[in-house]
């Protein structure tokens, strides 16, 4: 994809995000994120083309994205019921866990798979990734007595 064209991809994508987050939408707030959106997708281009990472994600992933939802609902009720069991303790309650991804993957699909694999399982409230070293597994912390489906789901 040629540079401008990837540029008016990502500033797309910066106000249709702007404006998913407005719970009204009017001609002001369009006109500041098509605005504000120009260096967030100028810096974007610029950044990604220096790292020079290409990332190839499967189709299949998407799922995950669909799963979401449903994940972000069980585990928001989860969250509530354990919290009062803790209010005032000084440990947190939860697992820690590590989450092995694929080895035999290309570079680029990889890549792909571990940046989405964090955002898929840090965007629920039920499990958070500490930490995403490139050679080895995710490690993520999970509220206690949770499913562990989303850690496979990404794993696979």
């Amino acid at each position: 994809m040629g540079g401008f064209a990837e540029t008016l991809v990502w500033w797309a994508v910066c106000v249709g995000l702007w404006i998913l987050t407005l719970s009204s939408v009017n001609i002001q707030d369009v006109v500041v994120a098509a605005v504000l959106a120009v260096p967030c997708a100028v810096a974007t281009r610029a950044g990604r083309a220096v790292t020079s990472v290409r990332w190839r994600p499967r189709a299949e992933w998407w799922r995950w994205a669909a799963s979401l939802p449903l994940l972000i609902c069980a585990d928001t009720v989860r969250a509530f019921a354990v919290f009062p069991r803790f209010v005032g303790k000084r440990a947190a309650a939860g697992e820690w866990q590590e989450v092995r991804l694929p080895a035999d993957e290309p570079k680029e699909r990889a890549v792909a798979r571990r940046a989405l694999a964090a955002v898929t399982l840090s965007a629920s409230p039920g499990a958070l990734v500490i930490d995403s070293p490139p050679d080895g597994p995710l490690l993520v912390h999970t509220l206690p007595s949770g499913s562990d489906r989303p850690l496979r789901m990404v794993a696979r």
